[in-house]
């Protein structure tokens, strides 16, 4: 299968979804420009739109809110942010709460890293005291021996 039929793989083009919903591409096209915030038609690499059911059952929404309902465009506009809010509001708030417990473990690492870093200098400080003393008592003990030191 080419990537141009995977992208669209399952999308339906403006002329079937005109005629599927009986709503002239003119129209579709319309919507599509006027309630981009509210749609996520597709473009395939022709630029030609490609809608999903989502879109479609979406735009048949916006259509009852204008036609049936009688609300203005800028009311639609108005009710569909206003659901989109109601609907990320409780996404948002998880994001926030992932954000947050995130950053927690972060900053807790980041304190372990720092106590891991001062435990590794302080034995390394170690290390050093020791070698020193080591070679000291190697010289002193070649000293009393009476040889050469060996390094």
């Amino acid at each position: 299968m080419s990537e141009e039929a995977k992208a669209t793989e399952g999308l339906k083009s403006i002329s079937e979804v005109a005629q599927e919903t009986s709503i002239p591409e003119s129209t579709l096209r319309y919507y599509d420009s006027e309630f981009s915030d509210s749609l996520d038609i597709k473009r395939d690499p022709a630029n030609r739109r490609m809608f999903d059911q989502n879109d479609i059952r979406q735009i048949m929404y916006i259509r009852r809110l204008l036609k049936k309902d009688k609300l203005t465009v800028k009311q639609v506009k108005d009710r569909l942010a206003v659901e989109k809010d109601l609907l990320m509001g409780p996404v948002r708030q998880m994001e926030d709460s992932a954000m947050s417990a995130l950053t927690d473990r972060l900053d807790r690492i980041e304190r372990q890293q720092e106590l891991l870093v001062k435990a590794v200098e302080a034995t390394l400080n170690e290390v050093r005291h020791s070698q020193r003393l080591l070679d000291l008592n190697l010289t002193r003990l070649s000293l009393i021996i009476g040889q050469p030191e060996q390094k």
